[in-house]
């Protein structure tokens, strides 16, 4: 199915609802573009959004599909300890990562979907485990778009979280299983799988928005996709709660699609400001673990598994450079004051490549470990977290003025036949 194809069948659909052929017709198809690397235009990827969103909700909400048997559990287990077993082998090597490697995760990727909602198993973080086995593979597989994944998932953390679980699932197996076994380490799996999650839904809403900002869509699928992400939003409330409150000030916005849609350069240079926050987070861990090398050549490994730090930093330096084109342009510049606010978000610096490269790449030069991290470090500086909540809180008192959230709803997305389409009630 070629792209048109696909269009043309998104278009057939109009208002109706795929039907569980064409679903898994669509499905298989995307598949194939997947493998052959096609992307898709974003009013097809919009489209899909729209409509996959309304099948999952009518037909998979309910959770209906069968649970497995203790022997279908027992084999799955068996596979996934079968397809561990060879990346053990020189698991403490960032760098040693090959299309069997790739392959590996795959496939234990595959077994960890299929226990993860076993109820005899719910005390091992398999959802955890199976979402960061999946950024693992897909920071191999669309580098540019992922490479922020890299400062804090490797082969080396992946493994030894895979090894935990792979031990749990044995002892389950011989009937000697205990939930506290390996505490520490199934802690830590939770809290990167906290801190991944959280950027990859950050980069995803980002990425929605501002293919609503640069491509001429319709009113109408334009509001479907608002409320696609604000869904979004609401699921997963926690990450928009810190560093700054970003929920509780734009919550009374939320069911004000047509409102919102006339200003989705706001949202974006809100997400962004989020976004800048997380990744200062992942950069703290990926630094920790620099620290925690015990030799320079561990450091060099986790350094070139980075492939290029600079990069890292021109991605978060074109996300300010955003913020600051969206608030010089706005009220809400003149009403900060000063221009010090502004570059309360100008948290990073140039690295001296050439000299950075010499440091980690000239084996005949030493490093003291301690002291380089600390160089590094000095690129990222600290963010103002008050100045940004001053750029925030001009920004809502901005959204203040211009809306009454007294008046009642004014929005396509609240008439009642289209709210009672996607309830799941």
């Amino acid at each position: 199915m070629s792209i048109q194809n696909l269009r043309d069948l998104l278009n057939s659909l109009g208002s109706s609802d795929f039907t569980a052929e064409s679903f898994v017709s669509c499905f298989n198809e995307l598949q194939e573009l997947s493998i052959k690397n096609i992307k898709l235009p974003d009013d097809v990827k919009i489209s899909l959004i729209y409509h996959q969103q309304r099948f999952m909700v009518r037909n998979l909400a309910q959770n209906s599909q069968p649970k497995a048997d203790e022997e279908d559990l027992l084999k799955s287990i068996d596979r996934l300890i079968d397809a561990f077993e060879a990346l053990k082998l020189n698991a403490n090597d960032v760098l040693d990562v090959d299309d069997e490697t790739l392959l590996r995760m795959k496939l234990i990727l595959g077994e960890l979907c299929l226990l993860r909602d076993s109820e005899r198993l719910a005390l091992i973080p398999l959802e955890e485990m199976a979402f960061c086995v999946t950024l693992f593979i897909l920071v191999f597989k669309e580098k540019e778009e992922y490479r922020a994944f890299r400062l804090i998932l490797n082969r080396v953390n992946v493994t030894k979280f895979l090894r935990a679980i792979v031990s749990s699932l044995q002892d389950y197996r011989k009937g000697k299983f205990e939930a506290n076994a390996r505490r520490k380490v199934f802690k830590k799996l939770v809290k990167i799988y906290r801190v991944v999650h959280k950027l990859h839904i950050l980069y995803s809403i980002k990425k929605n928005i501002s293919a609503l900002v640069d491509h001429n869509t319709n009113e109408n699928t334009k509001l479907v996709a608002l409320y696609v992400m604000l869904e979004k939003v609401k699921q997963n409330r926690k990450y928009f709660e810190e560093p700054i409150n970003i929920y509780k000030l734009l919550e009374p916005c939320f069911e004000k699609y047509e409102f919102m849609s006339k200003r989705l350069k706001m949202f974006e240079t809100i997400s962004n400001i989020i976004i800048i926050f997380q990744v200062n987070t992942v950069l703290k861990h990926f630094l920790n673990a620099a620290r925690s090398c015990q030799t320079t050549k561990e450091l060099r490994s986790l350094f070139r598994y980075v492939e290029n730090l600079d990069l890292v930093r021109q991605g978060l330096t074109n996300l300010h450079d955003q913020i600051v084109i969206f608030l010089k342009g706005s009220e809400t510049a003149s009403r900060l004051g000063s221009s010090s606010n502004l570059r309360s978000l100008k948290c990073l610096t140039e690295l001296n490549v050439p000299h950075f490269n010499r440091l980690l790449y000239d084996e005949n030069f030493e490093l003291n470990i301690e002291h380089f991290v600390n160089v590094v470090d000095a690129y990222f500086v600290e963010i103002n977290t008050n100045q940004v909540k001053n750029i925030v809180k001009e920004i809502w008192r901005s959204l203040k003025n211009e809306i009454s959230f007294d008046k009642p709803i004014e929005s396509d997305l609240a008439s009642p036949n289209w709210s009672e389409s996607l309830s799941i009630d």
